[in-house]
């Protein structure tokens, strides 16, 4: 059995490596300047609260631009008042455009057996997103397939620029 002295010196001389590698390791630890270097990595500052901000400014006048923009457009097209003040409040035609070629063309176009929802003064021209709603949503009153389409396979907004696409065709 060991005495005193002996477990003495083995605990100092334990101290002393861990010491020793707790400073060597401490010592070679690149800086994260280094490390990012090695690994090619630039990083970004991170935006300041008035940065933030100012962005967030301009996406909102860019969107009003556009939105503005759009509801000319239409207006110019000879889009009926209703169908102009649809797309100001509810979603943006262009984009709703895409949306009824990928989800709804197939069936609802001249001659499609879902009916023509592009028709002037058809069933697309007093629908309401409200309206719209259950049924894209929830396949309500809606032949499957296609649909329903859940949130995560269209988007509220998506489902907003279908309608202000419908609405500003059929209301026209």
């Amino acid at each position: 059995m060991p005495d005193s002295t002996q477990t003495w010196h083995r605990a100092v001389g334990l101290l002393t490596i861990l010491t020793v590698a707790m400073f060597a390791v401490a010592c070679g630890r690149a800086t994260d300047d280094e490390i990012n270097q090695a690994l090619g990595i630039t990083p970004t500052a991170t935006a300041s609260v008035d940065q933030l901000a100012t962005s967030s400014a301009v996406a909102v006048v860019t969107r009003d631009a556009r939105t503005a923009a759009a509801v000319t457009g239409l207006a110019n097209l000879g889009g009926s008042p209703a169908a102009v003040e649809s797309v100001a409040v509810i979603g943006d035609v262009s984009r709703g455009r895409s949306q009824f070629t990928l989800r709804c063309a197939l069936c609802h176009n001249p001659g499609g057996k879902g009916g023509n929802l592009l028709a002037v003064g058809g069933p697309g021209a007093s629908a309401s997103y409200d309206d719209w709603l259950p049924m894209i949503r929830d396949g309500t009153g809606h032949p499957k397939p296609p649909g329903p389409f859940p949130p995560s396979v269209l988007t509220d907004r998506q489902l907003q620029d279908l309608v202000a696409f419908v609405e500003a065709q059929a209301g026209a």
